[in-house]
């Protein structure tokens, strides 16, 4: 009784919060193609959590469920630790243990899950023009709100992720960024490690002549120790030599050669890894109905991506990078191309892109926009 009582009143609390977040993030919108289009955003992001939760009910070897079956087993000092799978293992262990059970486990993930997509729109929303932004339609590709919704590792990445580039826009550093950036190393270190690296380097670009030098010397130590961190703890290296990284690197190919599945590209190496990250499968690959919308997906994705490198080169756009963009452009380059190293199935690379797509896509918008200023004030200068 006292169980279910708390699961309601703790579900509740969620809704209600969930519901000052979206009056606080999208009031004020008059546009009525906008607020038709934040309407059908979360319609659909919520429907793919329902769809996802049958999944992962159906699916005997899904992620969730093996968090679940290691958090309910005795703790071991042999599966004890606190980065990647096992942190999910003792994160469910709490969870359940002060009355979560599997259906509030989901609604919590769904919930948190719907943030990045409402601060992307509100970022969007920003543009200008009241329009919906050509590029604004990626927010409602199936497959980043069906990997999204899942609770566990990529979930909690994308919210981070977003939530980071979110607060750099308001070109101010806060202490909440500290806190993504530790659960950033918790879940996925090696994005940690990416995130760490690069926010050092965009926020030292920008104010490196405001900024005494002597506060430079935590960040430079953190970035040195968090790189050690990643590669002692979670990449596993048994000294810090280059030979150590290139018997590791050929460990995970090692891997990716036994674990994949029958495909072409895998033989290509590295760079047939790129490219099945990046845009496969296509039409001519498909097996079943959920690569069939991949592949539809995967066209959607290369023509956004072509069509803004034309424009670009036509129109010989430079100097557009500002705080958030360069962090965005840095970080989801750095995802993919470490990404690449391992990916050896078309699943995986379709869950994988949740990690540098939207941010690569804030880029392309924030760029184009740029560009579109650019020309507006030398037509002013001229005029």
């Amino acid at each position: 009784m006292i169980t279910s009582l708390f699961i309601g009143c703790f579900a509740v609390l969620q809704i209600v919060w969930f519901g000052f977040f979206l009056k606080k993030y999208t009031s004020g919108i008059s546009n009525k193609k906008q607020l038709f289009f934040v309407i059908l955003l979360l319609v659909e992001h919520f429907f793919f959590g329902y769809v996802a939760y049958k999944f992962t009910l159906q699916n005997p070897i899904s992620d969730v469920k093996n968090y679940l079956k290691y958090a309910l087993n005795p703790v071991t000092s042999e599966q004890f630790y606190f980065v990647g799978h096992d942190f999910f293992i003792l994160m469910y262990r709490l969870l359940f243990r002060i009355g979560f059970n599997f259906q509030l486990l989901f609604l919590s993930s769904v919930l948190v899950s719907s943030i990045p997509f409402v601060l992307l729109f509100k970022r969007y929303l920003e543009l200008g023009s009241g329009k919906i932004h050509w590029l604004q339609y990626t927010l409602l590709l199936p497959s980043f709100h069906f990997w999204s919704v899942l609770p566990g590792k990529d979930c909690l990445v994308f919210v981070m992720l977003v939530f980071i580039l979110y607060k750099l826009k308001e070109v101010q550093f806060s202490w909440s960024i500290l806190v993504a950036l530790l659960f950033l190393f918790l879940v996925r270190p090696y994005v940690g490690v990416i995130v760490l690296l690069f926010l050092a380097v965009v926020l030292f670009e920008n104010y490196k002549n405001k900024i005494r030098k002597e506060f430079w010397i935590p960040i430079v130590l953190l970035s040195f120790f968090g790189v050690v961190f990643f590669l002692t703890q979670f990449v596993k290296l048994e000294t810090l030599s280059i030979e150590s990284v290139l018997l590791k690197f050929k460990t995970y190919q090692n891997y990716v050669e036994k674990h994949a599945t029958p495909n072409y590209l895998i033989d290509m190496g590295y760079m047939g890894q790129v490219l099945m990250l990046l845009c496969m499968p296509l039409f001519y690959k498909v097996e079943n109905s959920f690569q069939f919308v991949s592949s539809i997906e995967n066209v959607v994705l290369l023509s956004f991506i072509i069509y803004f490198f034309f424009k670009k080169f036509y129109n010989h756009a430079r100097n557009w990078l500002e705080l958030d963009v360069k962090f965005a452009l840095y970080t989801s380059i750095s995802i993919f191309l470490f990404l690449s190293t391992y990916i050896y199935n078309l699943g995986l690379a379709s869950r994988m892109r949740l990690m540098f797509y939207p941010l690569f896509f804030y880029v392309m918008a924030q760029s184009l926009k740029k560009d579109k200023l650019n020309k507006l004030n030398e037509k002013d200068k001229n005029s």
